[in-house]
């Protein structure tokens, strides 16, 4: 946990920082980080507006670009901070130096959370403002629930016609762009 906050800190992520780590056992240390003060995005108290949804993809961004995967991009993962800035939760489950695959599956799972606290063309709309048509081209492939984390696949759960919405809007709003084909295992 303590290289994956490190990762993130070097790569500019906006995510509580690491400030101390104290071994407490052969195998298990005890992790402090700052508190940033805000709401996570599952206690707003209605969807997220275009300022969240533009800073949410830009901590993406930088995840993809750094090789960082979260593992979770579920809505209780991402904070709206008293400044006005989104922070990233939760990196502890995550991984350095990810797969291409695995890249997909969070660019995926962070494009159907932000349909959720928005809705589906929203999201797109913004994931291309930020990442590029490319970019969100590679997440078509890896929109399968079963590689999300259970976080997400529970919110999922009320909303079963989402990731076919998202699998339309996305190839319908990028038909010049050909979607490649991943295996998830």
């Amino acid at each position: 946990a303590a290289l994956i906050s490190w990762a993130a800190q070097a790569a500019g992520i906006d995510a509580p920082r690491l400030i101390a780590v104290t071994d407490i056992g052969v195998d298990a240390a005890v992790l402090a980080y700052e508190r940033v003060p805000g709401r996570l995005f599952t206690d707003l108290p209605s969807a997220i507006g275009d300022t969240e949804l533009a800073g949410a993809w830009q901590l993406v961004g930088q995840l993809q670009r750094a090789d960082i995967v979260h593992r979770a991009l579920a809505p209780e993962n991402f904070l709206l901070g008293n400044d006005g800035r989104v922070y990233l939760h939760g990196l502890a489950d995550g991984a350095i130096a990810a797969s291409d695959v695995l890249l997909r599956v969070d660019l995926a799972e962070a494009l159907c959370t932000l349909a959720l606290l928005s809705d589906p063309k929203r999201a797109i709309d913004a994931g291309r403002a930020v990442l590029g048509d490319a970019a969100m081209a590679r997440a078509l492939p890896a929109l399968q629930p079963f590689a999300f984390s259970r976080a997400t696949r529970a919110a999922l759960r009320g909303q079963r016609q989402l990731v076919s919405t998202l699998r339309r809007e996305l190839g319908a709003t990028l038909p010049q762009i050909e979607a490649e084909k991943v295996e998830i295992e």
